[in-house]
């Protein structure tokens, strides 16, 4: 499907700029990075980064969320797994490096159907404890997945929202268009979409989600 054959962040440089952000415990260096990987999945393929301890006791799947991808999360895979944890941190679909066929509509179903198979995909790996690590909208994502997944032993999460809620809307959109419509025009707009990148300040409240406005 005209797939750019493994892509990695370790020849990409735009995420280094959060290094200094983290705590040096958190920090990704280029001596000691997360082994990249793509899992495949229907027709499409997830890109993971990951690390994985000689010996573990339980896998720490991370679910990021808008305007994200899953090596900003990475940050926190050294720290987890010097705890003794397996850390996965894929890319959603339309975030980062995941490969999604053309064919795909990319919604919040598909999401969840992503998160679920990296579950089940690790569960076959060993029968160690799943955990879902959910931030922002990776935390309702994290939840939707957990009540459908029994394989998931918990879940750490933030922001339990709903955008389908119109009241939520109104409250995270910088205006009522935007909140009441938005869906409706961007539903016009995803083949677009996959080829433009929109800043989510345009649209969203960001001073709400961090205090780096840009």
């Amino acid at each position: 499907d005209g797939f750019m054959k493994n892509r990695f962040y370790s020849e990409l440089t735009y995420w280094k700029k959060f290094n200094p952000m983290f705590p040096d415990n958190m920090k990704i260096d280029d001596r000691d990075p997360p082994e990249e990987f793509y899992l495949p999945w229907n027709e499409n393929r997830i890109h993971i980064d990951s690390r994985t301890p000689s010996e573990y006791k339980g896998t720490i799947i991370f679910v990021h969320g808008v305007a994200s991808n899953g090596r900003i999360l990475s940050h926190a895979s050294r720290f987890l797994a010097d705890l003794g944890y397996r850390v996965l941190s894929p890319d959603l679909p339309g975030y980062g490096l995941s490969e999604i066929s053309s064919s795909t509509e990319i919604n919040y179903p598909l999401w969840l159907s992503c998160i679920n198979h990296v579950v089940d995909w690790a569960s076959k790996q060993n029968a160690k404890p799943i955990f879902l690590f959910g931030l922002s909208l990776g935390g309702i994502v994290s939840y939707d997945v957990a009540a459908l997944n029994p394989k998931i032993r918990g879940i750490i999460v933030t922001t339990l929202i709903s955008l389908s809620d119109p009241e939520v809307r109104l409250y995270g959109f910088k205006n009522k268009w935007i909140a009441k419509y938005g869906a409706f025009g961007l539903s016009f707009l995803k083949n677009f979409l996959r080829i433009k990148k929109i800043k989510i300040k345009n649209f969203a409240k960001v001073n709400l989600i961090s205090n780096n406005q840009e």
